[in-house]
Protein backbone atom coordinates (compact mmCIF):
# COMPACT_ATOMS: atom_id res chain seq x y z
CA UNK A 1 0.00 0.00 0.00
CA UNK A 2 2.95 2.34 0.67
CA UNK A 3 4.50 1.71 -2.77
CA UNK A 4 3.92 4.40 -5.39
CA UNK A 5 3.98 3.59 -9.07
CA UNK A 6 4.74 6.07 -11.83
CA UNK A 7 1.96 6.49 -14.34
CA UNK A 8 2.57 4.81 -17.72
CA UNK A 9 2.03 8.05 -19.66
CA UNK A 10 4.74 9.74 -17.62
CA UNK A 11 7.19 6.89 -18.31
CA UNK A 12 6.46 7.02 -22.04
CA UNK A 13 6.94 10.81 -22.11
CA UNK A 14 10.28 10.50 -20.35
CA UNK A 15 11.39 7.81 -22.79
CA UNK A 16 10.36 9.91 -25.83
CA UNK A 17 12.05 12.99 -24.41
CA UNK A 18 15.27 11.07 -23.75
CA UNK A 19 15.04 9.32 -27.13
CA UNK A 20 14.64 12.64 -29.01
CA UNK A 21 17.42 14.23 -26.97
CA UNK A 22 19.74 11.32 -27.81
CA UNK A 23 18.94 11.61 -31.52
CA UNK A 24 19.61 15.36 -31.59
CA UNK A 25 22.99 14.82 -29.89
CA UNK A 26 23.80 12.03 -32.33
CA UNK A 27 22.93 14.26 -35.34
CA UNK A 28 25.06 17.08 -33.91
CA UNK A 29 28.02 14.73 -33.40
CA UNK A 30 27.62 13.44 -36.98
CA UNK A 31 27.56 17.02 -38.32
CA UNK A 32 30.69 17.87 -36.29
CA UNK A 33 32.51 14.78 -37.63
CA UNK A 34 31.51 15.75 -41.20
CA UNK A 35 32.88 19.29 -40.68
CA UNK A 36 36.16 17.84 -39.37
CA UNK A 37 36.46 15.47 -42.38
CA UNK A 38 35.83 18.47 -44.66
CA UNK A 39 38.51 20.51 -42.87
CA UNK A 40 41.05 17.68 -43.15
CA UNK A 41 40.64 17.58 -46.95
CA UNK A 42 41.25 21.32 -47.49
CA UNK A 43 44.46 22.96 -48.70
CA UNK A 44 46.25 24.96 -46.01
CA UNK A 45 45.29 28.34 -47.55
CA UNK A 46 41.59 27.51 -47.17
CA UNK A 47 41.68 26.48 -43.52
CA UNK A 48 41.32 30.11 -42.37
CA UNK A 49 37.89 30.22 -44.02
CA UNK A 50 36.80 26.90 -42.51
CA UNK A 51 37.22 27.26 -38.75
CA UNK A 52 36.04 24.38 -36.53
CA UNK A 53 33.21 26.54 -35.19
CA UNK A 54 32.07 29.74 -36.80
CA UNK A 55 29.58 32.42 -35.82
CA UNK A 56 29.11 33.13 -39.52
CA UNK A 57 27.53 29.72 -40.18
CA UNK A 58 24.07 31.21 -39.73
CA UNK A 59 24.74 33.94 -42.33
CA UNK A 60 26.33 31.49 -44.71
CA UNK A 61 23.22 29.31 -44.51
CA UNK A 62 21.14 32.27 -45.71
CA UNK A 63 23.16 32.68 -48.92
CA UNK A 64 21.20 32.40 -52.15
CA UNK A 65 23.17 31.76 -55.34
CA UNK A 66 21.93 33.68 -58.35
CA UNK A 67 24.43 32.50 -60.97
CA UNK A 68 27.71 30.60 -60.89
CA UNK A 69 30.03 28.40 -62.89
CA UNK A 70 32.41 27.72 -59.98
CA UNK A 71 33.10 24.25 -58.59
CA UNK A 72 31.05 23.53 -55.47
CA UNK A 73 34.00 23.76 -53.06
CA UNK A 74 34.97 27.18 -54.42
CA UNK A 75 31.33 28.34 -54.09
CA UNK A 76 31.29 27.25 -50.46
CA UNK A 77 34.60 29.03 -49.89
CA UNK A 78 33.17 32.26 -51.36
CA UNK A 79 30.02 32.15 -49.25
CA UNK A 80 31.89 31.27 -46.08
CA UNK A 81 34.40 34.09 -46.59
CA UNK A 82 31.58 36.54 -47.35
CA UNK A 83 29.79 35.58 -44.14
CA UNK A 84 33.03 35.99 -42.17
CA UNK A 85 33.65 39.39 -43.77
CA UNK A 86 30.15 40.43 -42.69
CA UNK A 87 31.02 39.35 -39.15
CA UNK A 88 34.28 41.31 -39.23
CA UNK A 89 33.06 44.55 -40.85
CA UNK A 90 30.08 46.88 -40.74
CA UNK A 91 27.42 45.84 -43.27
CA UNK A 92 27.51 49.37 -44.71
CA UNK A 93 31.27 49.07 -45.42
CA UNK A 94 30.82 47.23 -48.73
CA UNK A 95 34.24 48.28 -50.00
CA UNK A 96 36.06 46.62 -47.08
CA UNK A 97 33.91 43.48 -47.38
CA UNK A 98 34.74 43.29 -51.11
CA UNK A 99 38.44 43.85 -50.35
CA UNK A 100 38.43 40.94 -47.88
CA UNK A 101 36.94 38.53 -50.42
CA UNK A 102 39.25 39.68 -53.23
CA UNK A 103 42.38 39.35 -51.09
CA UNK A 104 41.38 35.89 -49.87
CA UNK A 105 40.68 34.62 -53.39
CA UNK A 106 43.86 36.22 -54.78
CA UNK A 107 45.82 34.41 -52.04
CA UNK A 108 44.16 31.02 -52.52
CA UNK A 109 43.49 30.92 -56.27
CA UNK A 110 46.04 33.33 -57.78
CA UNK A 111 45.70 37.02 -58.68
CA UNK A 112 43.16 38.71 -60.90
CA UNK A 113 40.01 38.39 -58.80
CA UNK A 114 37.45 41.18 -58.77
CA UNK A 115 34.69 41.62 -56.19
CA UNK A 116 31.66 43.90 -56.07
CA UNK A 117 29.47 44.06 -52.97
CA UNK A 118 26.35 46.17 -52.51
CA UNK A 119 22.60 46.46 -52.59
CA UNK A 120 22.09 48.16 -55.95
CA UNK A 121 24.52 47.68 -58.84
CA UNK A 122 24.57 46.46 -62.39
CA UNK A 123 27.41 44.69 -64.13
CA UNK A 124 28.53 43.27 -67.44
CA UNK A 125 31.81 41.43 -67.04
CA UNK A 126 34.08 39.00 -68.83
CA UNK A 127 35.46 36.26 -66.60
CA UNK A 128 37.56 33.16 -66.91
CA UNK A 129 35.66 29.89 -67.10
CA UNK A 130 34.83 28.32 -63.71
CA UNK A 131 35.59 31.50 -61.77
CA UNK A 132 32.30 33.39 -61.43
CA UNK A 133 29.69 33.58 -58.67
CA UNK A 134 26.85 35.97 -57.92
CA UNK A 135 25.03 35.40 -54.62
CA UNK A 136 23.12 37.26 -51.93
CA UNK A 137 23.25 37.07 -48.17
CA UNK A 138 20.14 38.72 -46.80
CA UNK A 139 19.90 42.04 -48.73
CA UNK A 140 23.56 42.29 -49.71
CA UNK A 141 24.66 41.06 -53.16
CA UNK A 142 28.14 39.66 -53.92
CA UNK A 143 29.71 39.40 -57.36
CA UNK A 144 33.07 37.63 -57.36
CA UNK A 145 34.94 36.67 -60.52
CA UNK A 146 38.39 36.21 -61.96
CA UNK A 147 39.09 38.31 -65.03
CA UNK A 148 40.64 37.03 -68.23
CA UNK A 149 44.33 37.94 -68.63
CA UNK A 150 45.01 40.60 -71.27
CA UNK A 151 47.21 38.21 -73.26
CA UNK A 152 44.15 35.96 -73.76
CA UNK A 153 42.61 38.62 -76.03
CA UNK A 154 45.62 38.72 -78.40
Amino acid sequence: AGTQRASPSRDIFSFKDTHTHTHSHRRERERERERERERESLPVCLLACFPPTSRSTMLEGKAIIGETDMPMRMQQHAMRCAAQALDAHEVADCQQIARSLKQEFDKCYGGGWQCIVGTNFGSFVTHSHGNFIYFCIEKLAFLLFKGIPVCAYS
